[in-house]
């Protein structure tokens, strides 16, 4: 998890002033099918939507549609 992390593959921060702040995946509910899996950035502790890639080439999160349970 560690080495994923610090190669950026589950995203970036989408703000600005965060400067490309590598994220973390979060789950906000421990319960099946309740919420997907979100990114957490801790530079400015907020917790975005994973957003879509259009291409397999740049090794971000494209888990739109992962159980947020999964992370917990």
């Amino acid at each position: 998890m560690v080495n994923k992390y610090l190669e950026g593959q589950f995203g970036h921060c989408p703000r600005t002033l965060c400067d490309n702040q590598k994220c973390l995946p979060v789950g906000l509910s421990e319960k099946l099918r309740n919420s997907r899996v979100k990114i957490f950035c801790p530079k400015c502790e907020e917790v975005y939507m994973c957003q879509k890639t259009k291409g397999s080439h740049s090794g971000a999160v494209t888990a739109t549609n992962l159980d947020g349970s999964y992370f917990g």
